[in-house]
C-alpha cells in the first residue's frame, strides 16, 4: 500500500492523488467521497451535515479535473441513535441523508453515486483507494467497539 490520509471530523474537504484517504467512527456525521478513478485522484469529507455551497463549490473544483459524467460519489455515515435524548441530532441527519441523495442523483449519472447509509446506532469507516479507484466501507455497532 502507498501513502494513507487519514481525515478527520469537521476538516473539510480533503484531497489526495494516488493514496488511501480514509476516515472512522461515521455516527451520525456523513462521510462523502467523490474521485475520479482514471485519473486516480479525489476527495473526502467527514462531516455532521453537508452544505449545499459546499458540494456546489466541491463539484465545481472536481470539474477542473473532468467532467460529471466521470466523477464517482461514494456517501456512507449517517447513522440513526434512537438513544439520543435530543433528537434534533436525528432529523438534522435526516435531512442531510434527503438532501445527499436527491442532489447526487440530479448532479451525478446514477451509476456513478454509491449511497451505503450506516446502521442504527453504529459506526463506519470509509476507505477511499485512489490508487485502484475502488472504496470500502466497514459498518460497526456500538456494542462491537
Amino acid at each position: 500500500m502507498g501513502k494513507e490520509r487519514e481525515v478527520e471530523q469537521c476538516e473539510g474537504w480533503v484531497q489526495g492523488n494516488e493514496c488511501m484517504l480514509w476516515t472512522r467512527g461515521l455516527a451520525n456525521c456523513i462521510g462523502l467521497g467523490l474521485y475520479f478513478p482514471h485519473l486516480k485522484i479525489g476527495w473526502l469529507i467527514h462531516t455532521p451535515m453537508i452544505e449545499h455551497e459546499a458540494l456546489e463549490a466541491m463539484l465545481t473544483t472536481a470539474q477542473t479535473y473532468g467532467t460529471r459524467k466521470q466523477l464517482q460519489a461514494i456517501v456512507t455515515g449517517g447513522s440513526y441513535d434512537p438513544k439520543l435524548q435530543d433528537q434534533t441530532i436525528d432529523q438534522a441527519t435526516k435531512k442531510s441523508r434527503s438532501y445527499l441523495g436527491k442532489i447526487l442523483k440530479k448532479k451525478l449519472p446514477q451509476k456513478a453515486t454509491h449511497i451505503d447509509w450506516g446502521t442504527d446506532d453504529g459506526l463506519t469507516t470509509l476507505y477511499l483507494d485512489l490508487i485502484t479507484g475502488t472504496y470500502k466501507i466497514e459498518h460497526t455497532n456500538y456494542a462491537e467497539e
